[in-house]
């Protein structure tokens, strides 16, 4: 068990030599990926300390083994059933739409709502911004690019939602939306589905999100469960003010909102639409 003492090196030297501040990030996911960190490095919290504050790159590689990237495509596929009314109705007479995806990961959740607009027969204009803390994980989320076993895997999360949902639209098979290279055994996002398409470094600790533009719908799944509360609050009231009225904040199946900020939105089994 780490001490408290030695987490808080971690932290300060963050602080000291880079503009990550992992001071409010929940202590039990922040010492168990630090105990993971020191296990692979070989190294003792002084020997952390001493590389990551001489070392930039070295800071950008443990930031980036520090944050948790996990996502896959459709996950959650309740959540997408779910998600059709709500967004069916919002995009009703919509013919532009801004969606942000914070904690954006490899990117397989954006091009699951791109893919999930097509189904559900949106034909205006959708522009996408992916965000996370990991630049190097930000690389594979632009180019769309996937090991076929890894994908094969989320095919039936993609089919659930297709087959729950057949009685309202007409869900084209999965394969409309991939190019299968056979030589590399590699699937790529098809390029009209990533169009109009942002990513860029975020860190959703900071106070200044710098967007020149408001969202109809946030996606955050998966993210705040890894801050404390009080920072989770604070996050979750600058995605309030970041949205369209009627707006959707889509967060994971085990985050909420709470009061008092919750009587800002309704909450649809877990879609929140700003009130």
């Amino acid at each position: 068990m780490i001490k408290e003492e030695d987490i808080q090196k971690i932290i300060d030297v963050f602080n000291n030599n880079s503009s990550f501040d992992f001071s409010e990030y929940s202590d039990k996911s922040f010492n168990r990926r630090i105990e993971k960190i020191l296990i692979d490095e070989k190294y003792t919290i002084d020997t952390l300390v001493k590389k990551i504050s001489k070392d930039s790159s070295y800071l950008n590689y443990i930031k980036n083994k520090i944050t948790v990237n996990t996502t896959e495509l459709f996950r959650d596929s309740e959540m997408w059933i779910s998600l059709y009314k709500p967004l069916k109705k919002y995009l009703n007479n919509k013919n532009r739409i801004n969606i942000w995806h914070a904690g954006v990961s490899s990117g397989e959740e954006l091009y699951s709502m791109r893919i999930y607009l097509d189904g559900i027969g949106y034909n205006g204009n959708a522009h996408s911004v992916g965000t996370d803390i990991s630049d190097k994980i930000l690389e594979v989320a632009k180019k769309g690019i996937y090991k076929n076993n890894i994908i094969a895997n989320y095919i039936d999360n993609y089919n659930l939602v297709k087959n729950s949902l057949s009685e309202f639209e007409n869900f084209k098979n999965f394969s409309n939306y991939i190019l299968n290279n056979s030589k590399t055994n590699l699937l790529e996002i098809k390029p009209e589905y990533k169009e109009n398409i942002d990513f860029k470094i975020l860190n959703l600790i900071n106070t200044d999100y710098n967007f020149d533009k408001k969202f109809d719908v946030i996606m955050c799944r998966n993210v705040l469960i890894y801050f404390n509360l009080d920072l989770q609050n604070k996050i979750i009231d600058r995605f309030r003010k970041l949205l369209n009225n009627n707006g959707l904040l889509i967060l994971g199946a085990h985050e909420s909102i709470m009061p008092p900020l919750s009587s800002k939105f309704d909450n649809i089994n877990n879609i929140y639409i700003k009130i």
